[in-house]
């Protein structure tokens, strides 16, 4: 699921956190079991500490939880910085609405939790949108905006991306987060383009298949999307869903790149050189003072 280790070259040290996946919420490491965020925050923290330059390869990467991409955005977050959060809409069918209102009525608030839109509120957005009959609810903030990650307390250091048109869905959604907060410059291609999830209960489920599991499908049962323009608002108007969902909208790398031969014949080096290469072109990079052990660390 996750990847982490160093890049050296000329004296300097890279982190590189290479996410293959959300779709765990728990990884193990060796015989230490952590969940998913534990996994990203241990190696950030370690990379706070010796001021490594960053590198996110996002390259293969074909989505999960979409609760991930704004976790790992508040763990790079900068000190006092706040970013928008990303955005939603829920398709108004008659299996939607009941997972919705069946979940809305058993949710019980959490300590940790995050959203700042209410159960009142979407339980409003769902009837607004039967009564006009409207095939999704507006638009509406996903979480509450996202700051620095409380036990990180802010990352400073240098970071790029590598993303290609194989970053899916969650995926997509952290590709869009780093380019509207403006937390990471961007290399490769652009990101997938995919707008439309899934979401399912233990009672309900999205997915279909055959009686003899032949075929099998899921149904995409809401959007999401870019972040708005305000910051502050929860609730989006009547043509947010064209406006602010990202299917078929994928996110445009700052900085064009695509594999070369010396990519196919060395693993990826001329990725790891390219990102280099625009990370020591930004002001203030400076080079760790000690470089860590190299010891690549699979999570899985």
């Amino acid at each position: 699921a996750i990847r982490t280790g160093y890049y050296l070259n000329k004296g300097r040290a890279y982190a590189v956190l290479q996410i293959l996946t959300y779709g765990e919420w728990y990884v193990t490491k060796g015989d230490n079991k952590l969940t998913f965020t534990e996994a990203l925050r241990n190696f950030i923290l370690e990379v706070k500490g010796n001021g490594a330059p960053l590198i996110i390869d996002l390259r293969v990467n074909g989505g999960g939880y979409g609760s991930l991409p704004a976790k790992l955005l508040s763990m790079i977050a900068k000190e006092n910085d706040v970013y928008a959060p990303s955005t939603v809409a829920l398709r108004m069918t008659q299996y939607s609405r009941g997972l919705e209102e069946r979940r809305l009525v058993q949710q019980v608030v959490a300590e940790d939790e995050n959203s700042v839109v209410t159960i009142d509120m979407i339980q409003n957005l769902i009837d607004t949108a039967i009564d006009n009959r409207a095939d999704y609810t507006p638009m509406y903030a996903f979480t509450s905006p996202t700051k620095a990650d409380p036990k990180v307390e802010g990352f400073n250091n240098k970071v790029v991306a590598l993303v290609t048109a194989d970053c899916v869905s969650s995926c997509d959604k952290t590709a869009y987060l780093l380019k509207d907060s403006k937390r990471a410059i961007i290399i490769g291609s652009h990101s997938n383009g995919t707008g439309a999830g899934y979401d399912s209960g233990e009672e309900l489920n999205t997915q279909w298949g055959d009686r003899l599991s032949v075929f099998s499908t899921q149904f995409p049962n809401y959007l999401f999307g870019k972040p708005g323009k305000d910051i502050n608002t929860l609730i989006f108007g009547d043509n947010s869903v064209s406006e602010l969902c990202t299917e078929n909208k994928p996110t445009i790398a700052d900085i064009q790149y695509s594999s070369t031969k010396l990519d196919l014949t060395n693993d990826n080096l001329g990725w790891l050189k390219k990102a280099v290469e625009v990370l020591d072109s930004q002001k203030d990079v400076d080079a760790p003072v000690e470089i860590p052990v190299v010891s690549i660390e699979l999570l899985k």
